[in-house]
């Protein structure tokens, strides 16, 4: 079959022809310039909007913008089509407006109006200034985020330069020392030149670490676990075999001493003959500085004698040579008191005080008679008292088992070898802390001295008072007034809500704020920064956003802990000061002469 075409007809078949390949890519150079833009569409389209705040609305439209020149979409199919690509709420929103959008740039403009974030400039500064530059963050991303913020801002509000200027001045310090700010024009500078920085600092860090690992894989890296100190074990160091020889000589002594019972008086008053202790001050042999006639005047060598009663392992031993026993603070029945570590007692001993305090708060208890065992040797046939408490160490409730005497007046509480085992402790002697077994935390262990000889024997349960405390009161007056302040725990518990009673204002005039920049701290500064505000916003302050700022310094304290404290010479320079009529100190103490009881009260913190 053969068709007939005139030269017109021809022609037009041959265009339509070329047109069509062109669109389809076949014949991209045929014409330039003459596009067919009518043809695309966004059905194959693959950025989605659904309006919500997570999604970023200028990223989307950059997308479709792209995706709309690659194509070739004209104009009116991006108009008809662009409700396709909107889901959720942007769909909702679209069916309401599209009857008014009449070209893509008013599609575009009401898509910023409607759902870009609105950041005013103050805030966007307010935002980039918070912080300087981290350790792990690299520059590249930093300055990204950076450029992200300051993009928020209109067009032509910031130049270049200026933005450089904010940047450069929140990098690293190790950054801004190597790249000078006079090398750098542009951002692209700046980040070209912070790479290789970052790049040497990366280098050298990967140098120390292979070198400590060099050094740590030496076979004389092994520490001394009694002088601390690298390249010798503990059994070869020279301080720890003279630390043994001079206790063993110690030890002979003291047998040699005991042996000796017609001249235990003359010792008492003369200086011992060991040769391998002298005063510190004046090298007196047989004395140690504190207990020296020459060097301290004050000085008294006592003597003890023997009472079964104490139930203390050394109750035949000199003053002069009696070690202090560990002790840790303890909680039972809501008040708090010490016990005394002892593990040569099979079982845990009340001490008079803490047996009192269990008849106050109507404990329960089983009277047995057993056959009891001092530490003198002595066996004798005993009617004990036996009760079941729960003692509370370091926050862990362990049942205890104690036995109590009630005839022993000047005994104190001991926590025997059943409490340190049902209580999983681990005591390093040496280092003088324990901890409990599986737990890292090392925790101080604190010491003092049993003597039930002495004329005023410091209890050693207590229940609110410390041992300083109430020495004038007699022991009755003593425990009331201890009970008196356990029923009332409540008023100086930790924590609480701030008083609806009072309410500090600072006056500052008309003043504009006043914020001063923080200081720098190193990682180690931080942490500890860190620890502290974490667990003041647990009990005292809260967090709050102002225009007023103050440096922050970290004093140390003599428990080597820090105390958090304010810079605020520069608010108090603007402060208007408080006057009112303030009494005389010296008209409070002639008041006072007359006065039978006093009391003080002591913040615990200060804010």
């Amino acid at each position: 079959m053969a068709i007939t075409f005139t030269p017109e007809q021809f022609q037009e078949l041959l265009q339509n022809i070329k047109a069509s390949l062109r669109f389809e890519g076949a014949h991209p150079a045929a014409q330039p310039g003459a596009a067919t833009p009518h043809q695309g569409n966004f059905s194959k389209c693959l950025s989605r909007f659904d309006g919500n705040k997570d999604t970023e609305v200028n990223a989307f439209i950059d997308a479709i913008q792209i995706y709309k020149e690659c194509t070739n979409i004209s104009d009116e199919n991006a108009l008809k089509g662009i409700t396709m690509l909107f889901n959720g709420f942007a769909a909702t929103w679209c069916q309401g407006v599209k009857s008014s959008l009449n070209t893509r740039e008013e599609v575009k403009t009401l898509l910023k109006s409607t759902f870009s974030v609105k950041q005013s400039a103050y805030r966007v500064y307010r935002e980039l200034f918070a912080g300087e530059q981290d350790e792990h963050i690299s520059t590249d991303l930093f300055i990204c985020k950076a450029r992200a913020l300051l993009a928020h801002l209109p067009e032509n509000t910031v130049t270049e330069a200026v933005q450089v200027d904010m940047i450069y001045g929140l990098l690293l310090h190790r950054i801004r020392k190597e790249v000078p700010r006079e090398k750098v024009n542009n951002l692209k500078k700046l980040i070209e030149l912070a790479r290789k920085v970052e790049e040497n600092h990366m280098e050298s860090l990967e140098k120390k670490a292979t070198t400590s690992n060099s050094i740590s894989s030496k076979p004389n890296s092994k520490k001394c676990k009694f002088c601390k100190v690298f390249g010798h074990a503990t059994d070869e160091c020279r301080r720890f075999k003279k630390k043994l020889e001079k206790e063993s000589d110690s030890v002979k002594n003291e047998n040699i001493s005991d042996a000796k019972s017609s001249e235990n008086t003359k010792l008492a008053t003369q200086p011992s003959t060991n040769p391998t202790i002298k005063c510190f001050g004046c090298d007196t042999p047989g004395y140690v500085r504190r207990n020296c006639p020459k060097c301290n005047k004050n000085a008294e060598i006592k003597t003890a004698s023997t009472n079964l009663e104490s139930c203390t392992l050394d109750c035949t031993e000199k003053e002069t040579r009696t070690r202090s026993r560990p002790k840790v603070p303890i909680k039972i029945l809501g008040s708090h008191g010490t016990g005394f570590l002892d593990s040569c007692a099979g079982n845990s001993v009340s001490g008079y005080s803490l047996y009192q305090l269990l008849i106050k708060k109507g404990q329960e208890f089983e009277k047995v008679s057993v056959k009891v065992g001092f530490a003198d040797g002595e066996k004798s046939n005993r009617e004990i008292l036996i009760a079941e408490l729960k003692v509370t160490l370091m926050d862990k409730e362990i049942p205890t088992t104690v036995i109590i005497f009630p005839e022993a007046q000047n005994s104190v509480t001991l926590l025997g070898i059943d409490f340190l085992e049902d209580a999983e402790i681990i005591i390093n002697a040496p280092q003088r802390v324990w901890k409990f077994l599986g737990d890292s935390t090392e925790h101080e262990l604190q010491y003092g001295n049993i003597s039930a000889t002495m004329d005023n024997v410091q209890v050693s349960f207590v229940n609110t008072m410390r041992s300083d405390e109430g020495s004038s009161l007699t022991e009755d007056q003593r425990i009331e007034i201890e009970k008196f302040l356990s029923d009332n725990e409540d008023v100086f518990a930790v924590g609480g809500e701030p008083t609806p009673y009072a309410e500090h204002r600072i006056d500052t005039g008309d003043h504009i704020p006043v914020a001063t920049p923080p200081n720098k701290m190193s990682t180690q500064k931080k942490e500890l920064l860190y620890k502290e505000l974490t667990s003041m916003q647990e009990n005292d302050i809260e967090e709050c956003e102002s225009p007023w700022a103050a440096q922050v310094v970290l004093i140390p304290k003599k428990d080597s802990g820090v105390r958090v404290c304010l810079d605020y010479r520069r608010l108090n320079a603007i402060t208007t000061s408080d006057k009112y009529p303030m009494s005389r100190i010296e008209e409070f103490l002639h008041n006072a002469k007359r006065t039978y009881y006093m009391y003080t009260i002591d913040l615990r913190n200060g804010y």
